[in-house]
């Protein structure tokens, strides 16, 4: 196995996020008080029940068999971490968000909750964890744009427009809200 998906590795993978979606694509930096918030996220999601996690799982990893069957692939990241990780993955990544309306996400959500036996509180865990996710995945997509895979691009504004409702949700400092809604208003017209 993989080291776990686990407390500082949660927080470091929200490092990413501040290096380079924040400072290298944005151009900001953020606060204390971000810093902070961000510390708690990550604890926060430490503190989940854990489950076996592909931690890629997204559509771009799932393909329809035969019958009804789903083939998954790229395994390399399968580690033991939050048990909404997979869910949250699918649900917040990429065209997942544009193809499924809110009361489609909902009951996805709830027929992935009941097929797995999520534990009381699952709701709450799926947001927290998206959201920790997605900040990780801009910095991903930041740092990969930032290497010449200019294709990243397209899927920030959206991404960034998410996270930044989910983070105001979620009582995230005022400025890291803005940075986040921000980034979507303007189009990545801002990038360095």
């Amino acid at each position: 196995w993989n080291v776990p998906l686990a407390g500082r590795r949660l927080r470091d993978e929200l490092g990413g996020f501040e290096r380079w979606f924040v400072a290298e694509l944005a151009g900001g930096r953020l606060s204390a008080s971000s810093i902070e918030w961000l510390d708690a996220l990550a604890h926060r999601v430490d503190t989940h029940p854990r489950r076996v996690c592909h931690r890629d799982y997204h559509l771009n990893n799932l393909y329809f068999l035969g019958r009804g069957g789903v083939g998954v692939i790229d395994f390399q990241d399968i580690l033991v971490g939050p048990d909404t990780y997979d869910a949250a993955s699918l649900v917040g990544d990429r065209a997942f968000p544009e193809l499924v309306d809110r009361v489609g996400r909902r009951r996805w959500l709830e027929a992935w909750a009941a097929r797995t036996g999520a534990e009381p509180g699952w709701e709450i865990r799926v947001r927290e964890t998206e959201l920790q996710r997605g900040l990780k995945v801009l910095g991903t997509f930041a740092r990969l744009w930032s290497e010449g895979r200019r294709g990243y691009l397209r899927w920030i504004p959206p991404l960034a427009a998410r996270m930044g409702a989910a983070a105001e949700e979620a009582g995230a400092p005022r400025e890291l809200v803005d940075l986040l809604l921000d980034w979507d208003t303007d189009g990545g017209d801002h990038v360095r």
